[in-house]
């Protein structure tokens, strides 16, 4: 069985699209689960005729109800969909598939940009770098082959797109939730400690929407300051779990994602009350020296952190100009 696990926060119309693209999938129904946790008491029994098990948690942190989801899933596979996207109909009957004829423990599809605001679509992603679709990629064979973060990066592991071994999940749901953002890629770092192989659709089969109250790139013009604190709550997420990775190979990606972060925080920081000292970063990456092989941007980014703060905003909001 594959559990489907939603969580929400506020988000609650869209929560109900989330449902109702989980409900009419090809895969018969008899073959999943679908699990809502959210923070408020509406619509409890239109989701109980809809046959969706529910749940209300009042903390307020994404990796919390995600934890609480993984707890209470029955399936064997579990599949993550945010309450602001969609899958499409043949999604879970493909990831039935490939679970039983592949033997993986990670999986993601491709997805499709929607945005709501005016209806355009952004079209299929591209995953620069990373060129091996549609078949079993043992761990050992992906951290040999691939040793850069930014192929990792940019297979952009959103949530909406990963299904994991339940077994796997249960190894992690007591640690992420100690995070506050970068669930997605935390969700794949630990996938990687913790399984064997992976596997990677190539095939588009989630709609990731953007509207007004998500953060993302195209949100910048509107509140870059947002932008800028999530930097430093992804960041700091890192930090709170980074001693969990006990895999030499995946500690040095996520080590290397968490200077990444660092520094693009540093580069932020102009826009808020926390400042990053120079003495953290400089400490963190002479102790870390050697991921600075895994990032090929880490010494462009250590770079830019150094300029003077009214230097960086000013190229910042240049930047942001062009967006």
């Amino acid at each position: 069985m594959i559990s489907v696990i939603i969580p929400s926060y506020n988000r609650k119309e869209l929560m109900l699209q989330a449902v109702d693209s989980v409900l009419h999938q090809t895969l018969k129904r008899d073959s999943y689960e679908i699990i809502v946790v959210k923070n408020y008491l509406d619509y409890d029994e239109l989701l109980e005729a809809k046959g969706v098990r529910h749940y209300y948690i009042q903390n307020t942190w994404f990796s919390a109800k995600l934890a609480k989801g993984i707890e209470e899933a029955k399936g064997d596979i579990i599949c993550f969909l945010d309450d602001d996207d969609l899958f499409k109909p043949t999604k879970l009957e493909s990831v039935n598939k490939v679970f039983e004829e592949s033997q993986i423990s990670w999986y993601k599809n491709l997805y499709e940009i929607v945005d709501m605001r005016n209806g355009v679509t952004k079209g299929k992603l591209n995953i620069t770098g990373f060129n091996q679709f549609n078949k079993r990629i043992d761990k050992k064979d992906l951290l040999k082959q691939y040793k850069d973060l930014s192929i990792y990066l940019n297979l952009s592991v959103s949530l909406s797109t990963q299904c994991v071994k339940a077994d796997i999940a249960r190894k992690f749901s007591d640690k992420i939730i100690k995070a506050e953002r970068s669930i997605d890629e935390l969700a794949f770092f630990f996938s990687l400690e913790y399984g064997s192989s992976i596997y990677v659709d190539n095939d588009i089969l989630t709609l990731y929407r953007i509207h007004g109250s998500n953060i993302s790139y195209y949100n910048l013009k509107v509140d870059y300051k947002r932008y800028a604190i999530d930097f430093y709550k992804a960041y700091k997420s890192y930090e709170a779990v980074l001693n969990y990775f006990k895999d030499n190979e995946v500690r040095n990606l996520v080590l290397a994602s968490y200077t990444r972060l660092m520094l693009l925080t540093k580069i932020w920081d102009v826009f808020l009350d926390n400042k990053i000292k120079y003495s953290t970063i400089f400490s963190n990456i002479l102790k870390n020296l050697s991921v600075l092989r895994y990032d090929r941007l880490l010494p462009k980014l250590l770079t830019a952190s150094l300029l003077p703060s009214s230097l960086r905003k000013i190229i910042l909001r240049l930047k942001i100009s062009k967006i």
